[in-house]
């Protein structure tokens, strides 16, 4: 190989963890906005996870959890990550290509590292909507127990 060929091979190189890196970073920004619902938040992040890929043009994801599925059905199996919240599987992500010929039709080393942070970073945008369903339901309870709280006090002092 001349030192042409591994410049050319690391410039390549370099462009793919650019493009995972932005992949990341956009993921985050969108991880942020909790106000945008899960279902809104999964639609945007599976828009973006085919930048971070090598060939994000034929990448096709599907994203399934507590019965939904979001993406794309795969007509080709590549990748795919368990996600996960305290080590219980709640669902899965999953990454194939379409219309590749199949010598092209691998994936890199970094990619299934980059889908397995994806999943971490779904699991715990799940875990946080999941938390403050919670709170709003213990909120309401609490709200409810003080009127009836009110409630008994002036029954008994009516009575």
């Amino acid at each position: 190989m001349t030192q042409e060929d591994e410049n050319i091979n690391l410039s390549k190189r370099l462009e793919e963890r650019v493009k995972e890196l932005t992949c990341l970073y956009e993921l985050s920004k969108v991880v942020q906005h909790v106000e945008l619902g899960v279902e809104n938040q999964l639609e945007r992040i599976i828009d973006i996870i085919p930048k971070g890929w090598q060939y994000p043009d034929n990448l096709d994801v599907n994203v399934s959890y507590n019965g939904n599925h979001f993406g794309s059905e795969l007509s080709h199996f590549g990748l795919s990550e368990l996600i996960k919240i305290n080590q219980h599987e709640i669902g899965e992500i999953k990454v194939g290509y379409s219309n590749l010929p199949v010598e092209k039709n691998s994936f890199l080393k970094e990619e299934q590292q980059l889908l397995s942070q994806i999943a971490i970073e779904i699991g715990n945008l799940i875990a946080r909507h999941e938390q403050i369903e919670k709170e709003k339901l213990l909120n309401e309870q609490m709200k409810r127990d003080d009127r009836l709280h009110v409630l008994a006090e002036l029954t008994a002092g009516v009575a």
